[in-house]
């Protein structure tokens, strides 16, 4: 399978899966800063599938510390899942002129509002707020105008919720939710190189939680696909 094959495909799955959750896997730019003093800053939006609008937007920094250490804050604000705020630090290394590879460890933190409905609760709502501990791989290669690559985000995911419906006679019905997950997220990427500061770039994001304390199944409402993310780069500072 070729890569153009291989990006279509990801992209047509994507499209035909649709939901509502408390938490999306996110589409934090890929930081892929390989060189000291180099400034990245990224803007752009999500998309909600299957139909396709703009359902959020996001922001980001990022900055070449040294030969092999970099870092990145980001922000995003999704009209279903609330805000979300992250930091994370990167070790960098360029395997190739051609081939980059990135270890990450960082720290995310959101909160939201979500009403749903269902045959059994009716309309119900969730609101609280979630912190995650996470490390990050990614792997790139550039070609004369493309970059592509993937990456794998695995974290623990400490959410504070609560869960309020209507019971059988209408009482209003609450019930606190603190269970704990491993989140899984892997995601695929590609960029435009239109000039050697201005690129465009899509990502495409996943995600699957395993619980660590009972029950079995994951209580909270999460996004298994869908988020997709689009935007532009552009690098403040140029190093030499």
């Amino acid at each position: 399978m070729n890569f153009k094959t291989l990006l279509i495909s990801q992209v047509l799955f994507i499209l035909i899966i649709s939901g509502c959750a408390v938490y999306y896997p996110q589409v934090t730019p890929p930081n892929l800063i390989n060189k000291k003093g180099d400034l990245n800053v990224q803007g752009g939006g999500t998309l909600y599938s299957p139909y396709m609008y703009p359902d959020g937007v996001y922001g980001s920094a990022s900055y070449g510390i040294n030969s092999f250490i970099s870092s990145q804050v980001y922000s995003s604000y999704k009209i279903f899942s609330g805000a979300n705020f992250e930091g994370n630090i990167s070790l960098y290394k360029n395997i190739t002129p051609k081939i980059f590879v990135s270890g990450t460890v960082g720290y995310s933190y959101g909160f939201n509002k979500v009403e749903m409905w269902n045959m059994k609760y009716g309309d119900y709502t969730w609101k609280g707020n979630y912190n995650l501990q996470f490390g990050k791989i990614i792997f790139s290669k550039t070609s004369k105008l493309f970059e592509w690559g993937t990456q794998l985000k695995i974290g623990v995911l400490s959410p504070d919720y609560t869960k309020k419906y209507n019971g059988e006679n209408d009482e209003i019905i609450v019930k606190n939710v603190n269970q704990n997950g491993i989140s899984y997220e892997p995601g695929f990427f590609v960029k435009y190189n239109s000039s050697s500061r201005m690129e465009y770039y899509v990502q495409l994001s996943a995600c699957y939680i395993e619980p660590i304390n009972k029950p079995d199944y994951y209580t909270l409402p999460y996004w298994y696909f869908g988020n997709v993310g689009f935007g532009v780069s552009y690098k403040l500072n140029k190093s030499e």
